[in-house]
């Protein structure tokens, strides 16, 4: 049952900025608000107020990157809804990169139990959709999070960066600058998300038509890429977008030295038949170890 009292909201917003863990650590309190469908949050804490008590659009929608800094946990909560055929999924991504292999935890409707989930990174994603028996999508939403615990230790330089997806255009970009002259630095964080918000979830067997072609990377490398610097590919959070190789094998993980061979991600595999539904965004993850050996980063297009 959602709430219906704007006092009843206001005392949880009010308890929520209090909130002490069981050890006795407090987290984080200063509140701003965020209203925008997706994009990036660098915040210790702050409130996400989407479309609330507004119809939310069927088969649409958002995701949201969340840094606390550098605290190691962060508290999330939903306080308000009026989700009918919508949820969101909370995901977590960690400090080498890699998104973690399910969806840690899933908020419908009236599901206002607090997570305590490990930092300092999360990705939230909304989603909607409407079904034969049920044809109404409900309203948006009101939900908090909040930096706790100590800070993570040895921490990497973060950058993100966050684009809205425009129809039939085409974006070039290159990391660490746009003409790959310099060697990017050990110990880096690089995402870079984009999004499409008309296209949330697709379950068809066409593939994805988010089209990166990766013309060039010098990344330091190692077995899989498992082992040092890498760059990797996702789309709707937590799914890999693999190129193939080839033999027709897939490549979901990047790190080769001063290569300049074309990958066009995701591609299907004749080998395996697999395909990469439509998703509401493309998130580009990029790290270097701190014992790093450089190189001059990636190029490419979308």
């Amino acid at each position: 049952m959602t709430l219906k009292s704007s006092a009843i909201l206001h005392i949880a917003i009010f308890a929520f900025t209090i909130f002490h863990k069981s050890d006795g650590q407090q987290c984080n309190s200063a509140l701003k608000e965020y209203t925008t469908c997706g994009g990036n949050i660098i915040s210790d804490s702050g409130i996400i107020r989407y479309r609330h008590k507004s119809l939310l659009v069927p088969y649409t929608g958002c995701v949201w990157f969340i840094r606390s800094n550098l605290n190691s946990q962060i508290q999330v909560q939903l306080l308000d809804d009026g989700f009918v055929n919508s949820f969101l999924e909370i995901s977590r991504l960690f400090l080498d990169g890699e998104v973690s292999g399910h969806v840690n935890w899933t908020m419908r409707a009236g599901d206002y139990a607090p997570r305590l989930v490990e930092g300092p990174m999360i990705l939230l994603k909304l989603r909607t959709f409407v079904t034969p028996t049920s044809p109404k999508n409900g309203t948006g939403f009101v939900l908090m999070f909040s930096g706790c615990g100590p800070d993570i230790p040895n921490p990497p330089t973060f950058t993100h960066l966050y684009r809205d997806r425009a129809p039939n255009r085409r974006e070039s970009f290159a990391y660490p600058d746009k003409t790959n002259a310099g060697d990017y630095l050990p110990n880096q964080f690089f995402t870079y998300l984009a999004q499409r918000s008309d296209r949330a979830w697709t379950y068809s067997g066409d593939v994805s038509d988010w089209k990166v072609n990766l013309s060039f990377q010098d990344i330091r490398p190692s077995l899989y890429c498992l082992f040092g610097d890498r760059l990797i590919f996702y789309g709707g959070v937590d799914i890999m977008f693999p190129a193939i190789d080839g033999n027709n094998e897939f490549i979901d993980r990047f790190c080769e030295r001063n290569s300049t061979k074309n990958y066009i991600i995701p591609s299907r595999s004749p080998k395996y038949g697999n395909s990469f539904p439509n998703q509401v965004s493309l998130m580009i993850v990029f790290t270097s170890t701190r014992w790093s050996g450089r190189g001059k980063g990636f190029r490419l297009e979308w």
